[in-house]
C-alpha cells in the first residue's frame, strides 16, 4: 500500500513538473512576452481594447468601438503570436484604405478581426484578391450584434458602401452582448443616437493608452506575484487541480428570450441603415469549432441558429451560410486552426469564406 501511495506521489510530481514546464515555454510565446521583448528593443505595442474591458460602474465621455490608431497592436495567440499595425480609426487595415471609394465593408468580431491567421490571410485581404473590390474591415474581437450596430452607425454609415456583410458567429455572439446592453452602448438602440466617434479618435487613443497602461502594470505587478509563487504552488499541484477544473467546469451557453428580443430590433435597425444609402446588406452566419467537434453537421437546433436564422429571413435579408460550406467536407474541422481544441478558422477556412463571399459581389 505505501508503495502505491508512493508511486502515485511521484507521478502527480512529475505530471506537474511536465505541465510547469509547458506552461513557460507557452509563457515565452505569450503576447505579454511579445510585448515585453519589443519594449527592450525600444518598440511600444499596445493590446487591442474591447468595450466589454471597460468599467461599466465608470461613466466615460465616450464610449469607443475600436482600438488605439496607428500603432502596434498585440491582437492573438492560436499556436502563433500574430500583431497589426492599426488603422487611423483602430481598426485591422492597411491606412491607406480609408483614402480610396470603399465597395465592401465587413462587419463581425475577431473572425473578421482576423484570429489568428496573417492579416494576407484574412477575410479582408482574400475578398479584395477575390472581388478586385476595395474592402474595409470593420470587425473587432468581442462584438456581439450590438456592438456591431454601433460599428455600423459609426463607421459605415458615414461611407456608404454597396455592400456590407454582417457576420454572425453562432458560438458566443448574443452571449457577448448580454453585458454591455446594461451599459451606455445600449443608447445604440435608438434609432438616432450616435457618438461622432469617426471624428473623434484622439479623444479615443488618450483614453484607451490610459486604461493599456494601467493593464499593462497590472500585468506585470502579477507577474512578479506568480514568478515568486511559482514553487509554492508546484507543490500544491496547482496545475493538476486547474487542468481538471477547467475540463469538468465548462460554462454552458444559454440564450435567452430577452437577447433575441433586441437581436431583433438590432437586425431591424441594420436593415434600416443599410436601407438609406441604397446599400446591400448580407447576414454571414459562421459556425463554431464545437459544432463539429460534437457532431453536429446541420443540426438547425444547435446554438439555436434555426432561431436566428428565422429572424434573418422576416426581415428578407439575404443569407449565406457557412456552416452549409463546411459541412460539405468529409471533416470540417480542417477548417480550423486545432481540430483538438476550441479555436478560430485557419487560413483555408477563411479562403472559403472569402470565396463564397466574392459570389455575391458583382
Amino acid at each position: 500500500i505505501f508503495l502505491f501511495y508512493l508511486s502515485t506521489i511521484i507521478t502527480l510530481y512529475c505530471i506537474e513538473l511536465v505541465l510547469n514546464i509547458n506552461n513557460k515555454y507557452t509563457a515565452k510565446k505569450s503576447l505579454p512576452s511579445i510585448y515585453k521583448n519589443k519594449l527592450e528593443q525600444g518598440i511600444k505595442y499596445y493590446p487591442y481594447i474591447r468595450p466589454d474591458y471597460l468599467d461599466h460602474k465608470k461613466k466615460f465621455k465616450i464610449y469607443p468601438l475600436s482600438s488605439i490608431s496607428n500603432v502596434n497592436t498585440l491582437f492573438c495567440n492560436e499556436g502563433e503570436a500574430r500583431t497589426y499595425m492599426s488603422d487611423r480609426h483602430g481598426f485591422n487595415n492597411k491606412d491607406s484604405i480609408w483614402e480610396k471609394e470603399i465597395d465592401v465593408i465587413l462587419i463581425g468580431d475577431s473572425f473578421v478581426h482576423g484570429s489568428c491567421v496573417e492579416n494576407k490571410n484574412n477575410i479582408s485581404s482574400k475578398l479584395k484578391r477575390y472581388s478586385k473590390k476595395n474592402v474595409l474591415n470593420l470587425g473587432f474581437s468581442g462584438s456581439g450584434p450590438l456592438i456591431e450596430l454601433g460599428i455600423l452607425k459609426e463607421y459605415a454609415a458615414i461611407i456608404k458602401p454597396d455592400y456590407l456583410f454582417w457576420f454572425y458567429y453562432e458560438g458566443n455572439d448574443m452571449m457577448d452582448d448580454i453585458s454591455l446592453l446594461k451599459s451606455d452602448y445600449s443608447k445604440y438602440l435608438d434609432s438616432n443616437y450616435k457618438q461622432g466617434l469617426i471624428s473623434k479618435q484622439k479623444e479615443i487613443d488618450m483614453m484607451l493608452k490610459n486604461i493599456a497602461n494601467q493593464k499593462i502594470d497590472e500585468y506585470e505587478n502579477n507577474n512578479k506575484s506568480q514568478t515568486s509563487n511559482s514553487f509554492f504552488a508546484s507543490i500544491k499541484l496547482f496545475n493538476i487541480r486547474y487542468s481538471i477544473i477547467r475540463l469538468f467546469n465548462k460554462t454552458s451557453f444559454t440564450e435567452t428570450s430577452k437577447i433575441f428580443k433586441e437581436f431583433e430590433k438590432i437586425i431591424e435597425l441594420t436593415k434600416s441603415e443599410v436601407k438609406n444609402w441604397n446599400g446591400k446588406i448580407i447576414f454571414v452566419y459562421i459556425p463554431d469549432w464545437s459544432r463539429y467537434h460534437l457532431k453536429q453537421e446541420n443540426n438547425d437546433d444547435f446554438h439555436l441558429k434555426k432561431q436566428v436564422l428565422e429572424i434573418i429571413n422576416q426581415k428578407k435579408i439575404e443569407i449565406i451560410d457557412i456552416d452549409r460550406e463546411f459541412s460539405k467536407s468529409d471533416n470540417p474541422l480542417e477548417y480550423f486552426s486545432s481540430k483538438y481544441k476550441h479555436t478560430h478558422y485557419n487560413k483555408s477556412g477563411y479562403d472559403l469564406i472569402s470565396k463564397k463571399l466574392s459570389e455575391y459581389i458583382k
